[in-house]
């Protein structure tokens, strides 16, 4: 559940039945057409995160904590959960907080971590192969100056 909730989805913008109207109103082929379909069903299917009774309690707590990130450096990078946020959020949803809850969010907290920790250096494996990667970009800047 923590990682699905960091990996990287389409935009809200990205209608599928339109996607499908503009295939066919530029006469893509049935086989273009089915394609999209099959793709934007599996997409579908990959969204739908079923949860047990069992930690439903706690995905809740989790998922109304997603908006109480520490954050570090200039980038910005999550840290972890800011846990003093976690008793009163908790409170107002009257989910029962002990030893046990807390735990399974320490887990759910750790796998988030993980998933960002995997997007970012996929991230910036994209940045280094499209060469946008500004180290050593300035090199030879200050050529025949002298000082």
């Amino acid at each position: 559940m923590a990682r699905a909730l960091f990996r990287p989805r389409a935009t809200r913008d990205e209608d599928p039945e339109s996607t499908l109207e503009a295939l066919r109103a530029i006469g893509a082929p049935d086989s273009a057409i089915e394609a999209a379909e099959a793709r934007i069903r599996a997409s579908a299917e990959r969204a739908t995160i079923e949860v047990h009774d069992d930690n439903a309690a706690t995905v809740q707590l989790f998922d109304a904590l997603l908006s109480q990130w520490r954050f570090a450096g200039m980038q910005g990078i999550r840290v972890g959960l800011d846990y003093t946020a976690i008793e009163p959020t908790a409170r107002m949803l009257d989910v029962e907080l002990g030893p046990m809850r807390f735990q399974e969010l320490r887990l759910m907290e750790s796998v988030a971590r993980q998933e960002i920790a995997l997007q970012a250096s996929k991230q910036n494996g994209r940045n280094a192969a499209s060469g946008s990667s500004s180290k050593g970009s300035r090199r030879g800047a200050h050529k025949g100056r002298r000082r």
